[in-house]
């Protein structure tokens, strides 16, 4: 455009430039200046209106997941999400057959069947996103084995693939009083857990003859839903262990709040006086405040397990030392132990306490280590693990050494790696049928 006003050729179309700038003839070199500046302004104008319009795109989302309130910035990454999302809006209808309450579950949701069969924005059919149809049947549940007790005052049921499953026979007897059975103040599904607790604590899980360590006891799983009523359960097994003469029993849970809980339970038994004189909150206490006591339940917190005070005593020293060590074997009830769960152990079966570069994502939880060592230093203790929730990943079973499902003697002798490695290799037949197992 300069050469072209410097010769004096097109002056109609120069003019008609130099008027977008300020009317007056222009000179080379200040329309040359001009025009650069005015094309840099414009680039300027187009970068900040796609910088907003990112911003824009960035701040509205408009690609929801049909099945659950997420929203993303792309529709690609909206449908790769809908392909793994799992929060699927549900029906169900409940009806019975042959005796059997039948849950027939409906899985989409009511955009998606709006939307079943028309074609998406890029030509693909609805069908996609609409799963299929799926039943899932439940059986009403009553012990099989148990012969006595009064009936749960709620129905309860069970998954039918589990009510395929017999349990063991039972040859153990209470000894705890007969009024507990005959005012019904533990049911006949609280007293068979009780049961089979008691009689999966008479066992030692295998030990290597080249071990010279005291063996461990077995442990037992209290996986019973919400609202069965665990607490009554696990204060039925301090009655069960207190007429059979063991005087110490310790009770972790996650808050303070539930120290109460624990002591109603134990009156719902008839143990007002037991549970007014002889229960002890461990948080509550001071220091070495605890070695006074000779006998009752120690109530303590997961946070409370890791805690020590400025002179390096801590309380989990404290609750070994009250328990006797070696020799206690009274009742660890690791109640919503659920809170231990994130753990990684070693080939020893040690938890991991530090990691470094990448693997430190595979660093205990200072929880979960605690709840490792306290079954480690008392091995003879009857242990309880009480959790609705309590195998909602099979990594999450690491700390439960005491189930027996790995270690010498099983089919996992390596230790808890092996045994989850064989599930991962597996996939969801082994795990279904580790939970028949269970």
């Amino acid at each position: 455009s300069a050469t072209t006003n410097a010769t004096g050729d097109d002056d109609d179309d120069d003019e008609d430039d130099a008027s977008l700038f300020d009317n007056s003839p222009a000179k080379p070199f200040s329309y040359a200046r001009k025009m650069s500046l005015f094309l840099n302004n414009n680039n300027n104008n187009v970068n900040n209106n796609n910088s907003k319009n990112r911003q824009h795109r960035k701040r509205t989302k408009p690609f929801g997941c049909p099945r659950c309130s997420r929203t993303f910035a792309t529709k690609r990454r909206a449908k790769r999400h809908g392909k793994k999302c799992k929060r699927s809006r549900s029906t169900a209808s409940y009806h019975e057959r042959d005796g059997t309450t039948i849950i027939e579950h409906m899985v989409g949701s009511e955009d998606e069947e709006t939307n079943a069969g028309s074609p998406n924005e890029e030509g693909e059919g609805g069908d996609d996103d609409v799963e299929e149809v799926g039943e899932i049947t439940y059986a009403s549940y009553r012990p099989v084995k148990l012969k006595y007790g009064m009936d749960h005052p709620d129905p309860v049921v069970e998954n039918s693939t589990l009510s395929a499953v017999k349990p063991p026979d039972i040859t153990y007897n209470l000894a705890m009083p007969a009024s507990m059975l005959s005012e019904g103040k533990l049911s006949n599904l609280q007293l068979e857990a009780i049961v089979y607790g008691c009689q999966r604590h008479l066992l030692d899980l295998p030990s290597s003859p080249e071990e010279s360590s005291v063996p461990l006891r077995a442990g037992f799983l209290l996986g019973d839903g919400a609202g069965i009523g665990k607490g009554r359960t696990l204060a039925g097994f301090v009655a069960e262990n207190i007429a059979r003469g063991r005087r110490k029993h310790v009770w972790i849970s996650v808050g303070s709040d539930l120290y109460e809980d624990a002591k109603r339970d134990l009156r719902d038994l008839g143990m007002e006086t037991y549970a007014d004189a002889m229960c002890y909150n461990l948080g509550k206490l001071p220091y070495g405040g605890l070695s006074k006591y000779e006998e009752g339940v120690v109530f303590a917190t997961y946070s409370t397990l890791i805690s020590k005070n400025r002179a390096g005593v801590s309380r989990f020293d404290e609750l070994v030392e009250w328990c006797g060590g070696g020799e206690f074997d009274g009742l660890i009830m690791l109640d919503e132990c659920h809170k231990a769960k994130t753990i990684e152990l070693d080939d020893a079966g040690n938890p991991k306490t530090v990691g470094r570069g990448l693997e430190k994502r595979e660093k205990s939880s200072r929880t979960a280590v605690k709840v490792v060592q306290l079954q480690q230093a008392l091995p003879r203790a009857r242990v309880v693990y009480c959790s609705a929730t309590s195998v909602s990943h099979p990594k999450n079973l690491g700390f439960m050494s005491r189930l027996g499902l790995w270690g010498y003697g099983t089919e996992h002798p390596m230790g808890f790696n092996q045994f989850l490695d064989g599930l991962k290799r597996l996939g969801t037949g082994a795990m279904e049928l580790h939970a028949m197992h269970l």
